[in-house]
This record gives C-alpha cells, sequence and structure tokens, in this order.
C-alpha cells in the first residue's frame, strides 16, 4: 500500500487537510469496503453451497454447517431476527420463536385449511392395524396407550451420530428439535 508508506514518509499527519493523510484514508476506506464486501460474497457462496449439500451429502452438510457456525462463534458477533417488523436480538428469544415455529409446523390442526383430514385416518387406521398386530404376534394386549413420558424416555436413548433414515431425519432432529 504504497499510500500509506507516502503517509509515513511525511511523518505521519494528522491534520484533514493534509494531501497524504486524506488520500491514506479515503484508500483504507476503499479497501476495507472490497474487503467486507469479498468476505460477504465468500459466506454468501458457503451457504449456498451447505443449501445445496443439505440433499444430497448429509454428512458433508452438518460439517460444513457446524464449521460455519463454529467460526462465527470465534467472532462473537450479534445475530438478529426480524419478525413481524420487530427486531430480536436476544438469543433466547430467538430459540423460543425457533422452536415455537417447529411446533406449530409440526402439530397439524384441523382448522387449518392445509389440514388432509384423510390423511389422519389413513394414519390412524394403519396405527390400529399394528397395534392388533403386535398383540396377535406377541400373545398379549397393551391395556394403556403409551404416554408422552415413555416416548420422551426412548428418543432420550438414542445414540447420536447415526446416519438418518431415508426421510433424512436423524436422532438428534428428535432429541433436540423440541
Amino acid at each position: 500500500m504504497a499510500a500509506r508508506a507516502d503517509w509515513i514518509k511525511a511523518g505521519s499527519p494528522r491534520q484533514r487537510s493534509n494531501i497524504f493523510y486524506i488520500k491514506y484514508k479515503k484508500l483504507k476506506c476503499e479497501y476495507r469496503r472490497e474487503q467486507r464486501k469479498a468476505v460477504w460474497e465468500y459466506e454468501r457462496k458457503e451457504l449456498s453451497d451447505i443449501g445445496n449439500l443439505q440433499d444430497l451429502d448429509n454428512e458433508k452438510f452438518w460439517r460444513l454447517l457446524n464449521n460455519k457456525a463454529c467460526r462465527k462463534n470465534k467472532k462473537n458477533k450479534k445475530m438478529a431476527l426480524e419478525v413481524n417488523g420487530k427486531i430480536i436480538t436476544d438469543s433466547q428469544q430467538m430459540a423460543d420463536l425457533w422452536a415455537n415455529y417447529f411446533e406449530q409446523l409440526a402439530t397439524p390442526s384441523e382448522d387449518n385449511e392445509n389440514f388432509d383430514r384423510i390423511h389422519r385416518i389413513e394414519i390412524e387406521n394403519g396405527v390400529n392395524d399394528l397395534v392388533k398386530k403386535s398383540e396377535n404376534a406377541l400373545g398379549c394386549r397393551f391395556t394403556a396407550p403409551l404416554t408422552t413420558q415413555e416416548i420422551s424416555e426412548v428418543i432420550r436413548s438414542l445414540p447420536n451420530g447415526k446416519a438418518p433414515g431415508y426421510d433424512g431425519i436423524t436422532y438428534e432432529h428428535l432429541k433436540f428439535g423440541g
């Protein structure tokens, strides 16, 4: 950076009227602008790569995502989220919003116009058929329905780091998804 060398040779003047100071500050500003632009483009490409890998290579997807998260944490940047015109910066509020969003997404509501009642009936019939087949095969009868506590205990006992099924859902999705 020749402008910096010239500024130093001139005795590092700090007067705003000095030509060397003005030239140095202008070039430094342009350099930082270009640097921020390059970082932004790199991160955009990296996020695009992560998005493309999500459907193709699960292992590489999670490796890139975790590396990205570790780098972000080291930079100690503040994140912000805009919801309904309101800016949220508190990480706990963001986590709560995320959990509520996915809870609503995963909880079917019969009030929703997109709710598929026929599919629900098919699933209920399928579950009833499985229960009857299990009772016949095992020679015992279910006396009470499964409780959410029993299901939660089984989910908590599932091992981490296992490959997902055909649907792409891992045990970690069930354990930490809320």
